[in-house]
């Protein structure tokens, strides 16, 4: 039988980032496996095939991304060029906490938050209205925010992309 480890080895090594980010960010933040482990499937593999990809996959996974849309798209951002972005981080102002954005470029004032449509109407309206309130008390506190729905990521990604650098390259200037 394999190992957990050598599981999200053999993932890292044959599969794209995202995907070996979903498996080792997973794993990582229950517990499951620690860095030590698949360090050590890593040095009885050194000539196989996508041990260097499975290395460099591998070092970017985070215990802090415990959900798998998020490492699935901050995955998929560092492969369309983003920089590395801070996963659900939870902002508070004057004491009292905001909410809990998805990605952060703390250095530009970047935030990103994923709309995911899933749930009846009431509650997407309840969200939509705690949404646009937490995006107004950060643009308060000079942050762009930018909203992404899960339709956007999987079909239009290099859009996203775009008005992720273009925000970041404005935060910049």
């Amino acid at each position: 039988m394999t190992s957990l480890a050598r599981t999200i080895v053999d993932i890292a090594r044959t599969c794209d980032l995202p995907t070996a980010l979903v498996a080792a960010e997973s794993a990582l933040s229950q517990d499951l496996v620690q860095r030590g482990d698949w360090d050590e499937v890593l040095d009885q593999l050194p000539r196989w095939p996508g041990v260097n990809l499975a290395q460099r996959s591998l070092e970017l996974a985070t215990p802090d991304c415990a959900d798998p849309l998020l490492s699935w798209c901050r995955g998929l951002f560092l492969t369309l060029g983003l920089p590395n972005p801070l996963c659900a981080v939870s902002v508070s102002h004057q004491e009292h906490a905001v909410g809990r954005f998805d990605f952060v470029w703390p250095d530009q004032a970047v935030m990103v938050m994923l709309d995911r449509t899933d749930a009846t109407t009431e509650v997407q309206l309840r969200r939509l209205r705690d949404l646009r309130k937490q995006e107004d008390l950060m643009r308060m506190q000079g942050y762009i925010v930018l909203t992404v729905t899960t339709h956007e990521l999987i079909h239009q990604a290099r859009d996203v992309v775009a008005r992720i650098n273009a925000a970041l390259t404005r935060a910049a200037a």
